[in-house]
């Protein structure tokens, strides 16, 4: 008797193994862009205009909202403005959620805000969490399955095996 082929499960076992590995990679860098942040300079921010946004993408879409900040700062001998609470932003379709943010950032209250060195018009309010390297295990499970897979793909067979 002929074994089968082993093909299919190598292929399938790479597939598993790059999905794997490219998630945990996209983990891992968003970890080291909150872990850099850790080096960036500090000053004080003080609110200069704080408003609920209401918008919709399309006419048939439901409304979203977005926090929208400006705040001054002193750095580098000079008067900036920022606009950003986060490095990543985006609309909710929570109204409540972005009015509790909201309540965290009234008019006139300062802050600490955070300056990218390297990149000084990039200036947040809130850094990055590191947590989401916790979320590293889900990713390992595809690694760790993927190799197993290729591995027994690589394997002889008991059946072929104990043929011989």
């Amino acid at each position: 008797m002929r074994s089968t082929s082993k093909l299919p499960a190598l292929l399938f076992g790479l597939i598993i193994l790059a999905v794997g590995i490219l998630f945990s990679w996209g983990l891992l860098r968003a970890y080291n862009k909150a872990k850099a942040q850790e080096q960036w300079d500090q000053a004080t921010a003080t609110i200069l205009e704080s408003a609920l946004i209401e918008s919709r993408a399309t006419p048939n879409s439901n409304l979203s909202y977005h926090l929208e900040l400006k705040y001054s700062y002193r750095y580098g001998g000079r008067d900036c403005l920022g606009s950003k609470v986060s490095r990543i932003e985006g609309a909710s379709s929570k109204k409540k959620k972005v009015q509790r943010l909201m309540k965290n950032y009234p008019v006139g209250s300062s802050h600490p805000c955070y300056i990218n060195p390297q990149q000084s018009d990039l200036v947040v309010l809130e850094l990055d969490s590191k947590a989401v390297i916790y979320n590293i295990w889900y990713p390992g499970l595809f690694v760790l399955g993927g190799l197993g897979i290729i591995l027994g793909s690589l394997l002889p067979s008991r059946a072929t095996s104990r043929m011989s």
